[in-house]
This record gives C-alpha cells, sequence and structure tokens, in this order.
C-alpha cells in the first residue's frame, strides 16, 4: 500500500498576516517613510535588512498562495521563510542591542515568529520528501 500523503493547509493565518506585515514594514523601511532607533544599529546594512525582510516575505508569500505544482510553491514558501526567519532575528538582536531588557516583549515576538518560521520550513521539508517519494514510488509501480 503506497503511503498517505498529508499536506498541512495552505492558509495559516497566523503565517499569512506576519508575513503580509513583513512585506509593507520592509517596503516603507527600504524607501525610508519610517524611522527607528534600533534599525541605526544595523548601520549601513539597514537598507539590506528591509529589502530582505520585504522580497523573504513577498517569495513565502507567492509560494503559499502557489497554484501550480506543489513541488515548486512549497519550496518557495520555504525558502522565504527562512530567508525572512534571518531577518526577523537580525532585527531582534538590532532592538535588543537598542533597548537591552525593555525589549524583551518584542524580542519575544521575534523569536516567537522564527520559531513558527522554522516549524513551519520543517514541515514543507517532510512534505516534500513525501511527495518525492510518492512520485518516485509511483514511477517504480
Amino acid at each position: 500500500m503506497p503511503p498517505s500523503i498529508i499536506i498541512v493547509g495552505r492558509h495559516r493565518p497566523h503565517e499569512i498576516s506576519t508575513l503580509v506585515f513583513c512585506l509593507l514594514a520592509g517596503l516603507v523601511f527600504a524607501a525610508g517613510v519610517a524611522d527607528s532607533g534600533a534599525l541605526d544599529r544595523m548601520g549601513g546594512w539597514a537598507p539590506v535588512w528591509a529589502v530582505a525582510l520585504a522580497v523573504s516575505a513577498a517569495v513565502a508569500l507567492l509560494g503559499a498562495f502557489w497554484r501550480g505544482a506543489q513541488l515548486v510553491g512549497l519550496p518557495l514558501e520555504q525558502s522565504g521563510l527562512l530567508f525572512n526567519a534571518a531577518a526577523i532575528f537580525m532585527y531582534a538582536a538590532s532592538v535588543y542591542s537598542y533597548a537591552g531588557n525593555r525589549s524583551l516583549f518584542t524580542v519575544g515576538i521575534c523569536l516567537t515568529w522564527i520559531w513558527g518560521h522554522m516549524a513551519r520550513v520543517i514541515q514543507i521539508r517532510n512534505d516534500l520528501r513525501s511527495l518525492r517519494g510518492a512520485r518516485s514510488a509511483g514511477a517504480t509501480s
């Protein structure tokens, strides 16, 4: 009997809302519309961070809403989430460097987002393994 494949629902509201926020915030900061003392700690890396935040969120959203082959959409979502987690970590480190222990809640929320992104990355990895395994099992039958 072939293995069962269970794909987690494509629309996870917390993930999607976080990615939409990261996309918008990245665009706002990249355009120089907003300023933050924490971003000043990044120095010349702040514009790079802002673009990385926006682009990684856009890639993850594209993957999450991809209606083509899952072997395209899932890797897009996965790579976007990995880079988005890195950008969020960079921000959390900058905020902590700027505000110290006063940033406990902000840094905690950032670390929680990172944890959620990484949990989803692992789910996607497992889904891709199952899909590729089923595809290769179907080819040999």
